[in-house]
């Protein structure tokens, strides 16, 4: 049963704004209520260290900028106005002042520029801008957000940018900001709805995630470690070539019993991290709408921790590179997927278990012989 309730917060795809405005008419931006504030002034100071640094003055700056979020012009009416240099915001040296006041935060989105933008609004030019900086300066963009205590990592910066303008075109027109703005919903088999992963920091403790005075519970444990049939796991034969090499004999998954002591310690302990990480996968998708994402974005990550180490050529047999893998996938600290941010959630043993599920799908192919294409 679910059971929350869905206030402001960003996800990692869309981001969930509540507006005001100042004594300037200065669009404000909170992610939930009371937590944080950010200006537009302060965004696009932020913005054009990274993007359209270029820009000579306010008004180019802002011509720039907000043009990122328009689509090109279609209509005839639209060409006629593009040709007149109108189509466009701060195009006209009659919009200095109010561009320099934007920028230094004394006045917020004029009125005809929020409805001109409003009605020709695309905001992939700007997603695509941002996707392109070099990863140092995304990171960097991300940095100085955090420092406003905004939310977000590199994966999804473009995104939490692109939203948090959005609001402040909407504000401008006076648009009321529902509680779920921007957000796809998903719904479970009964009809509930399925909240995202939050990307800002939250607990979890005894199966329930706590989102400040949210609570949601997640999918059940698969029952998968008991009666679980191993023949179709990959990860398993490439344990059991790992065990082959270190006794200098075949062994075969019905050999487990006969292995040395701390060999069946081992094999017990890789089945054991395997399915706890197979349960993470489970729980998160049947619990988030972007489950998926997440944990794909959670492998991925892991895998760039270790792939260094996998493919070392210092290690004098499989079981020494399995264990120098584990160790680091143990000891790693993938940032990117939004699930880093449920503090709780997963832990050395789930890191570990990725590293078999890379087996199975075959981003690892064998412990033994890294390079071989068919195991």
């Amino acid at each position: 049963m679910w059971r929350f309730a869905y206030k402001s917060i960003i996800t990692n795809k869309k981001l969930q704004i509540r507006t005001r405005v100042d004594r300037y008419g200065q669009s404000l931006s909170t992610i939930k209520e009371g937590e944080f504030m950010i200006r537009i002034s302060t965004l696009l100071t932020i913005l054009r260290k990274y993007v359209g640094a270029d820009r000579r003055n306010a008004l180019d700056y802002c011509a720039y900028i907000f043009s990122l979020f328009m689509k090109e012009p279609e209509t005839d009416e639209d060409i006629r106005l593009d040709e007149t240099e109108r189509y466009y915001p701060f195009t006209s040296e009659k919009q200095k002042s109010a561009a320099q006041k934007l920028l230094n935060g004394t006045r917020g989105i004029p009125d005809d520029v929020a409805r001109m933008i409003s009605a020709h609004f695309d905001k992939s030019n700007f997603l695509t801008t941002i996707e392109a900086l070099p990863y140092d300066a995304k990171m960097n963009l991300c940095q100085d957000l955090l420092n406003e205590n905004v939310d977000c990592n590199d994966s999804n910066v473009s995104e939490v940018c692109a939203e948090l303008f959005n609001s402040y075109i909407k504000e401008a027109l006076g648009e009321p900001q529902p509680n779920n703005f921007g957000v796809v919903e998903k719904r479970s088999e009964v009809g509930e709805i399925i909240p995202p992963v939050p990307i800002h920091p939250v607990r979890y403790s005894n199966g329930k995630v706590y989102t400040g005075d949210s609570v949601i519970e997640l999918s059940p444990y698969l029952q998968l470690i008991q009666g679980v049939t191993d023949d179709n796991l990959a990860f398993i034969d490439a344990l059991m070539e790992v065990y082959s090499e270190k006794e200098n004999r075949k062994v075969e998954k019905s050999d487990v019993s006969a292995l040395s002591s701390v060999l069946k310690n081992h094999y017990s302990n890789q089945k054991k991290a395997y399915f706890s990480a197979a349960n993470l996968e489970h729980r998160v998708r049947e619990s988030f709408s972007d489950g998926d994402v997440q944990f794909g974005i959670l492998k991925e990550d892991t895998f760039d921790c270790i792939e260094m180490v996998y493919f070392d050529d210092c290690y004098s047999n499989g079981y020494e590179r399995l264990q120098a893998v584990l160790k680091q996938a143990a000891n790693a600290t993938p940032t990117k997927s939004a699930l880093y941010n449920i503090s709780g959630l997963y832990g050395a043993l789930e890191k570990k278990g990725l590293c078999h599920i890379f087996v199975n799908e075959r981003t690892i192919k064998s412990w033994v012989n890294p390079y071989e294409e068919n195991i």
